[in-house]
């Protein structure tokens, strides 16, 4: 458990300092960069532990929010939702293929937009949710989708259940 809390917060230090230091920029499409974080939050959830994803989804999500000078918890919320859901298809089926990974991966980016449009009503203004809507949302799920299929095959081999780090 220690390595997997270890290799987690590193990679979230590498992410937040790749945000914040606008080297994730590089690899922006029409200034919008795949949403790393949601990755490992949905994979940690499915191939560790849910309650693992919630609590790394809350502790990524406010230091984002902290580094980015949002309203701090809007972030945190939003992740701990998603890595609180991904006990659903531990119950039914095992995540092993790459179709399965897509349907959960639309299936979990679908709460989270819909989580983001929820707050975001409350605690947004309206220009910054329509922006979102018209601009930014369906090109980060296909760039976060086309992003976290590698990232899929490397914690599929390295996190198995059968020999788990």
């Amino acid at each position: 458990m220690i390595k997997k809390i270890i290799i987690n917060a590193l990679c979230l230090l590498a992410i937040v300092t790749l945000q914040y230091t606008n080297v994730i920029q590089f690899i922006a499409f029409k200034e919008v960069v795949p949403d790393i974080l949601f990755i490992l939050v949905m994979l940690n959830g499915i191939f560790i532990d849910p309650m693992f994803a919630m609590i790394f989804g809350t502790a990524g999500g406010i230091l984002f929010d902290v580094m980015g000078g949002g309203i701090v918890g809007f972030n945190g919320l939003i992740y701990a939702t998603v890595g609180y859901l991904t006990f659903l298809p531990q119950k039914r089926i095992d995540i092993d293929n790459t179709i399965l990974h897509i349907l959960a991966f639309i299936l979990y980016f679908i709460i989270k937009a819909s989580v983001y449009l929820i707050l975001g009503s409350i605690f947004l203004e309206k220009a910054e949710l329509g922006d979102y809507l018209k601009n930014r949302m369906l090109i980060e799920a296909v760039y976060t989708l086309l992003l976290s299929i590698p990232i899929f095959h490397i914690y599929h081999k390295v996190c198995s259940r059968k020999n788990s780090f």
